[in-house]
């Protein structure tokens, strides 16, 4: 696991929902570059074979926005289920976050 910074231990919890919710080798983490925290999610998945992939996701990694990403990669998990083919970087760009799309 990550390691943990300072003000993100609500993100524990997070990973525990999304473990319950998709079950085992979904990960979410806060992007480090060059020792420096972005603020943006990474979303990694590791398959049954153990390969990983990963993708950036849009939303902020925050307390703020912990819903938002549970239920984005939720949904993400679930188009991956559905077609097993897909990679995660297609379920990610095929799933845009609908809570921030305009309401119709």
């Amino acid at each position: 696991m990550p390691t943990r910074r300072k003000g993100e231990e609500w993100a524990d919890s997070v990973r525990a929902q999304l473990k319950a919710e998709v079950g085992l080798g979904w990960t979410i983490a806060n992007h480090v570059q060059r020792g420096i925290a972005t603020g943006r999610t990474k979303l990694t998945h590791r398959n049954s074979d153990g390969q990983r992939s990963s993708v950036m996701l849009d939303i902020p990694f925050s307390e703020a926005t912990q819903w938002q990403l549970l239920n984005r990669v939720v949904a993400i998990a679930e188009v991956m289920r559905s077609d097993p083919t897909k990679s995660l970087a297609d379920a990610a760009v095929a799933n845009p976050d609908v809570a921030d799309a305009p309401a119709a």
